[in-house]
């Protein structure tokens, strides 16, 4: 549809392309026959564009300008940044003019295989593949692209492996921190509160005064990695610092920077700078499975570590033989009361005598 506008007449064009995108601009012109001309150029064009799209020639880049629109949990994300991060690295090798229908299996394959080759570990070469797999999705949800999805190879990710941190390391590190530097005396406390609360390290860094309730002895986590809050019970010596510091956030002027430039700073001292699980991520490994050694149940232990599945949980949980012995006793206490009728044998039928 044209129709002309304002004092001198000029036409505008309104109409919506196959895809549903609407196209409303001036054609700059006050002659109809010159407007209608212009008109179907404009509707020829984006009949074209969307055919093109939708036989594949969407590219990288379109489809993941598309995704950031119309997805909502990259939306709302707070992590947006390490999704764009994952982003730049996976069109450094396809390049972000690449089709999506030039993207295949076997392309997909080498590109994994090269990370390999690279050391990269089998999580980051999945999230590298998640994301193309993710365009993919978004693009025929959206009919921008009507091509196959290519499959894609999962790379089995190790979980038994998890290091746990010993009070004597946890005391070693707490004491190299230089006590005459705001930045390091907060960073000792810092790994006190992790060690003692299993708290992500940018959980504990946002932190508020008024998230503490000294009554109940609990901290309020809120922006959680989940996004539930949650409550987490306190230690005496964590409460105590978590009082302390009056700070907003509580542990400033610390950020994820300067705690990661202390903490290395922490493992060259102990020896420890080629121990890569050393980190501190692991307090929160031992927090978690202290609690689960000591017979926390999964529900509790899921709860308090703020997991949105119970299978990360399960992670935690190890049961042993000498665990399980004790069940039988629970059932058979339960009708110990009773009197129990074993069943006699069934008498056996007496061969006669020949």
């Amino acid at each position: 549809m044209i129709k002309p506008t304002g004092k001198k007449g000029t036409y505008w064009c309104d109409f919506r392309t196959p895809d549903g995108k609407r196209i409303r601009q001036s054609l700059h012109t006050a002659d109809w026959a010159e407007a209608k001309a212009l008109e179907i150029k404009l509707r020829y064009d984006a009949k074209a564009t969307t055919d093109r799209i939708r036989k594949g020639g969407i590219t990288l880049s379109e489809a993941f300008q598309h995704a950031l629109r119309v997805r909502d949990s990259w939306r709302s994300a707070k992590s947006l940044g390490s999704i764009e991060a994952i982003y730049n690295q996976v069109v450094a090798h396809f390049g972000a003019k690449r089709p999506l229908s030039k993207i295949t299996d076997e392309l997909l394959l080498q590109y994994g295989e090269k990370l390999k080759r690279q050391r990269k570990t089998p999580s980051t070469i999945n999230k590298r593949l998640s994301l193309v797999s993710v365009l993919f999705d978004e693009a025929i949800k959206w009919k921008k692209y009507s091509g196959e999805k290519p499959k894609l190879i999962r790379y089995r990710v190790k979980n038994d492996r998890r290091r746990l941190i010993t009070p004597e390391e946890e005391a070693w590190a707490v004491s190299l921190c230089i006590q005459s530097s705001p930045y390091e005396a907060a960073m000792a406390e810092l790994i006190i509160v992790l060690a003692d609360t299993g708290l992500r390290l940018s959980e504990a860094l946002r932190i508020l005064p008024r998230n503490l309730d000294i009554h109940n002895r609990t901290v309020l986590v809120m922006d959680t990695k989940s996004g539930d809050d949650r409550v987490v019970p306190l230690t005496g010596r964590a409460l105590a610092i978590l009082q302390r510091r009056n700070t907003t956030p509580v542990f400033w002027p610390l950020n994820a920077h300067v705690v990661s430039h202390i903490w290395r700073r922490i493992r060259k001292k102990m020896g420890l700078e080629h121990d890569k699980e050393f980190v501190l991520h692991a307090f929160r490994h031992t927090y978690g499975s202290t609690l689960a050694n000591a017979g926390t149940d999964s529900f509790r232990l899921q709860k308090v570590m703020g997991h949105k599945s119970i299978l990360s949980t399960q992670r935690y949980i190890k049961v042993s033989a000498s665990a399980l012995s004790g069940l039988s006793s629970i059932i058979e206490a339960r009708t110990a009361t009773f009197k129990h009728h074993v069943l006699p044998e069934d008498k056996q039928e007496e061969t006669p005598k020949g």
